[in-house]
């Protein structure tokens, strides 16, 4: 389980905007940029109702495959996905109030990418009421004859099991960015727990709480945390 816990305070970290001290590098490829400038024209089109333009970013016929948030539990093909947006811009007739994309990710290979965004909307119903929705969206991507289009696609909010709610703000959690001094202190962490058996003596319990390595509110798995083995105190130079 401890190792289970570091690959999480990991992962964690990263997620919690570690890119400054470890930067991802590297300019995006030439398809990633054809793949966004492909979901910029996207947000012009939903921003404007374009059905259209939005259904010119997926595959034509049957090889298209999604996951809507709303039944059906799923399309397949191309025209019964286009149906769905029609229902949407029917459903909410009045103008698109807000509209962004953000957090857009993309990893592209070959004739094959995917990619995960978060799309927020504020939308006019046709009673003048008015409807504000945050969604998860995730991509998968096939070049085609040189043009790459979207041949799954999942569109997901979380929903809260104790009362069965949907959570149509998809509110990130509450983030605390992770200092180098923070990533030193991980970095201790996994090389004492790891190679010696033992925790390091400056992993302080917020962060620890924070990266995953222990349990929130389980105080009992932090009282070795205060150990101190000083033949430890080398890995704060790492």
């Amino acid at each position: 389980m401890k190792k289970l816990g570091l690959f999480v305070a990991v992962a964690m970290c990263i997620a919690a905007g570690v890119y400054g001290a470890w930067p991802k590098g590297g300019v995006p490829s030439e398809d990633e940029q054809e793949i966004r400038a492909l979901e910029n024209r996207y947000a012009a089109a939903f921003k404007a109702r374009d059905v259209t333009t939005i259904m010119s970013r997926y595959a034509p016929g049957k090889e298209l495959f999604v996951f809507d948030m709303t039944p059906p539990r799923r399309h397949v093909g191309f025209d019964d996905y286009k149906k769905d947006w029609e229902d949407l811009f029917a459903a909410f007739s009045g103008p698109v109030d807000e509209y962004e994309l953000t957090d857009l990710d993309i990893t592209a290979s070959g004739n094959l990418a995917y990619g995960h965004n978060i799309q927020r909307a504020a939308f006019t119903a046709k009673d003048g009421s008015k409807f504000d929705l945050t969604v998860r969206v995730t991509d998968v991507y096939h070049k085609m004859n040189g043009k790459w289009l979207i041949i799954q696609e999942h569109v997901s909010l979380p929903v809260d099991l104790a009362s069965g709610k949907p959570d149509l703000s998809s509110k990130p959690y509450p983030r605390r960015s992770c200092s180098v001094a923070s990533q030193r202190r991980v970095a201790t962490v996994m090389l004492s727990e790891l190679t010696l058996g033992i925790p390091a003596p400056k992993a302080n319990i917020a962060d620890r709480i924070f990266l995953g390595t222990i349990d929130a509110g389980h105080e009992s798995k932090t009282e070795t945390l205060t150990e101190v083995k000083p033949e430890i105190r080398k890995g704060d130079q790492l």
